[in-house]
């Protein structure tokens, strides 16, 4: 006869979600007013580094520089002082009190084009990362499209090679080792650590999705 296996019966087991990764989004609500503006302009580089031989009509997307904060027009300044305040909520001191850091912010904007991708990276240097989606590309009515924001596990993809039937238990434990993904909506914004590798899926609708990617550093 084998032996009934150890339960924990009503021994007390303490279980912790040890290293969590915060994702804050919201839609802004003023994201009307910002995205035609915004739009316009993305689309405007977008075709000027085309004619300059740049990424239009290729694999990757269409990215400006990151002085877009400077050089962009008013509504850039107002999703980067969104994303300021998201930060602020968000960070802390070692102590647990709310930590007041004057964000230094760089912002560049994306363009998707059917067959086009950003490549998964971190942003190194900076400590938040942020995406803000000023055209959704029709993906937010059919997902299928693409051009979704996408997160890499940061615990790696070792406990799934190991046992790729088995998982932990408890919050979390069903995206063990699977990239967790954000799908296009037009106004809204994400803010992450930047050391959370990031991409957007391909786009395969016959739109543009575009967007603002942006970092802040301390």
């Amino acid at each position: 006869m084998r032996p009934t296996p150890p339960t924990s019966g009503d021994i007390k087991v303490r279980s912790l979600s040890l290293y969590a990764t915060p994702l804050a989004v919201v839609l802004l609500p003023e994201a009307a007013d910002l995205n035609s503006a915004l739009a316009a302009d993305l689309r405007r580089r977008e075709a000027a580094s085309g004619a300059d031989g740049g990424p239009v009509g290729g694999p990757t997307a269409g990215r400006s520089s990151w002085d877009l904060l400077q050089v962009g027009p008013p509504a850039v300044q107002a999703v980067i002082v969104r994303a300021r305040a998201m930060a602020a909520d968000l960070t802390s001191d070692a102590e647990g009190k709310r930590a007041e850091v004057a964000w230094r912010a760089a912002c560049r904007g994306v363009v998707l084009r059917a067959g086009q991708a950003v490549e998964a990276h971190a942003d190194h240097g900076a400590f938040w990362s942020g995406l803000y989606y000023v055209d959704d590309g029709g993906a937010a009515a059919q997902p299928t499209r693409g051009g979704a924001l996408e997160f890499q596990d940061p615990r790696g993809a070792a406990p799934v090679m190991y046992a790729p039937d088995l998982t932990f238990a408890g919050p979390g434990g069903a995206t063990l080792g699977i990239s967790q993904t954000m799908q296009p909506r037009a106004g809204a914004l994400a803010v992450f650590p930047s050391w959370l590798l990031q991409s957007m899926s391909y786009y395969r609708g016959d739109g543009t999705v575009i967007a603002l990617a942006f970092t802040l550093c301390r």
